[in-house]
């Protein structure tokens, strides 16, 4: 019978024992034929080079040297980012996952290979690993550097998806992101602390604050509300540690539209902003109760009565010039 055909069952005593099926692979040691492939123990200088987090090169002394020795084994079960991926959030994870990988192995007191099989994608050894009796699988996917075969769909989409990972760490923008991706940029849920502190939580898109969220920075000062491209936009608030509060609309993050501006020592004003400034029709309150209300220009008072708490008038503003009674 040819050793490139399938071996038949053979009669020992009464009992069949079936035997393996032997393919052109003549070289492969006969446990990774059979059924019963068992495991192997390494240590860390087996180990020869790290190709990727789910890939890497060994030495199976055990086994005969043309097969044994450069040996590639692939670990069972875990998807992991391309070196030269789609994105560049995928090229960024997937070194972080090799080297991650590597400093495991060099570091391991032993290296487990177990329920060895053929991986029939490529000529190289498939296999679950336990590095000093703990799964490597696990480890990776509790890293966030890689996800479980069954936990996704693989398809023409599949490369994409660590394009749109939920990454733990990201450096973006002279800081660290931390949320939801797509295309390898933030898009999404997420939060970002810059280099001296400053921090953003809340809504992102193409990598931009875009929607509702909060900017707190080092010194206290604070703004919450809706963003458009990076500034607030539309409905907001924005506090400084001395006190003072403004709630009202912005546009592209200058105070613009209608807003109430309160200060630590009582006074406020409820009117129209423009670009910063009080412009356009506002009442100006003054913590004793007197008023001025009436059209502002750039901040000032244009034409405008100036009426003590019981509603007197004290003046008047006629384009900018106080006239008092």
């Amino acid at each position: 019978m040819s050793r490139q055909g399938k071996l038949e069952s053979e009669s020992f005593g009464g009992t069949k024992v079936k035997t393996c099926t032997i393919v052109m692979f003549l070289f492969w040691p006969i446990q990774v034929l059979c059924a019963d492939y068992g495991s192997i123990l390494l240590g860390k200088e087996d180990v020869i080079d790290v190709t990727s987090g789910n890939i890497f090169q060994i030495n199976i002394d055990q086994w005969q040297p043309i097969i044994g020795q450069g040996i590639n084994v692939r670990l069972r079960g875990i998807e992991m980012p391309a070196l030269e991926g789609g994105c560049e959030q995928e090229n960024k994870l997937a070194a972080d996952a090799r080297n991650f990988v590597h400093k495991l192995l060099i570091g391991a007191d032993s290296i487990l290979l177990e329920n060895i099989d053929r991986d029939e994608n490529a000529f190289r050894l498939l296999a679950d690993i336990n590095i000093d009796n703990v799964s490597l699988g696990a480890t990776i996917v509790d890293a966030e550097l890689g996800v479980l075969s069954e936990s996704i769909l693989l398809g023409e989409n599949a490369e994409e998806i660590w394009c749109d990972f939920n990454v733990a760490e990201l450096a973006h923008n002279n800081g660290t992101y931390s949320g939801e991706i797509v295309d390898g940029v933030p898009n999404g849920q997420g939060s970002w602390i810059g280099l001296d502190g400053d921090e953003y939580v809340g809504a992102w898109r193409d990598g931009m604050w875009n929607g509702e969220g909060a900017y707190r920075f080092v010194d206290g000062e604070e703004t919450i509300g809706n963003y458009k491209n990076g500034s607030l936009h539309g409905q907001g608030t924005w506090t400084h540690p001395d006190g003072r509060r403004y709630i009202g609309e912005f546009n592209a993050g200058r105070r613009h539209g209608a807003g109430i501006y309160l200060w630590p020592n009582g006074h406020e004003y409820d009117g129209a902003f423009e670009n910063d400034q009080k412009h356009g029709v506002g009442r100006y309150t003054f913590a004793d109760g007197s008023i001025i209300e009436g059209e502002w220009n750039d901040g000032k008072p244009w034409v405008a009565t100036y009426s003590d708490p019981d509603g007197g008038e004290i003046g008047q503003y006629k384009e900018g010039i106080w006239y008092g009674k």
